[in-house]
């Protein structure tokens, strides 16, 4: 191909990336207070969330509002990339998982780690920002269950052990950690930091083929799901919740106007080649 046909075609794509944010209308998600929040619950009346940016496809935002009010009971606290950057900062500026924090390469890996260090600070909740649950997250654990889990429809191709396999309600599927709620300081928390802490010096300035599959192991699912099947066999899982797949099919994936996001990305972390994931 002629270094013309190749800046015509680079043209075209970027014209076809692009042309969903000309016809978009943006608007900013704001957090809201809870409205009869419970103190006497084990995991606290909140949920927090992360996007790079405020600023939502309206379509998101409209989705995004529709899970808030079936959770008016709950505060939702949202921090955008700046605000994220400065509480980790400011709240493990002194700890070595800051040092992985700053390390990381893709967005998302720092959206990672920030869930499991502010739910451990403080309790609550986490859902990911681009995804939903229609259902009282309440309804899913009661007020003496310490954690809340779920499973993707997905099979870990690790099982596993026979202690925690025998405790867990889907023991061979990964542990989702795009949402999840536990107690302040819970030990899977923890134990999630500083896994991400000891295992990140295995993936430094590596390239990797295809990114995401090593984000997944390192800070996503695939660590999550050994942190707590590791929890499960030490501690058992009377004090976890477990909502089945996907919190028994209520939890949306991807809220409609979410694969619209702003500031616009020319590349999602999954379409990543031949790239680190840590500096």
């Amino acid at each position: 191909m002629s270094l013309t046909r190749k800046l015509v075609a680079a043209d075209d794509s970027l014209r076809q990336r692009l042309r969903p944010f000309l016809h978009s209308k943006f608007e900013e998600l704001h957090d809201v207070v809870g409205q009869n929040e419970e103190a006497d619950s084990l995991i606290p009346p909140i949920v927090y969330q992360t996007l790079e940016s405020r600023l939502l496809d309206s379509r998101h935002k409209r989705h995004a509002e529709q899970f808030r009010s079936l959770n008016s009971a709950l505060t939702f606290t949202l921090f955008d990339s700046v605000q994220r950057d400065e509480y980790m900062r400011a709240n493990w500026g002194g700890e070595d998982i800051f040092g992985v924090y700053q390390q990381t390469l893709f967005p998302v890996m720092k959206a990672d780690v920030f869930r499991y260090c502010v739910v451990y600070d403080k309790g609550g909740y986490y859902v990911d920002a681009t995804k939903g649950i229609f259902r009282d997250l309440r309804s899913f654990h009661a007020k003496t269950d310490s954690g809340l889990i779920s499973f993707e429809k997905n099979v870990s191709p690790v099982p596993p052990n026979l202690v925690s396999g025998k405790n867990l309600l889907l023991p061979e599927f990964f542990v989702a950690n795009w949402a999840f709620g536990f107690s302040r300081h819970h030990k899977i928390l923890e134990s999630m930091i500083e896994n991400i802490l000891v295992y990140s010096s295995l993936f430094q300035k590596k390239i990797y083929e295809h990114p995401k599959t090593a984000i997944l192991s390192l800070s996503a699912t695939g660590m999550f799901t050994k942190t707590v099947r590791d929890y499960v066999e030490d501690f058992g899982a009377e004090d976890l919740a477990q909502a089945g797949t996907d919190f028994d099919g209520t939890g949306l994936f991807r809220l409609r106007g979410a694969n619209n996001p702003w500031p616009p990305v020319p590349h999602h972390y999954s379409e990543a080649k031949n790239s680190p994931i840590l500096n």
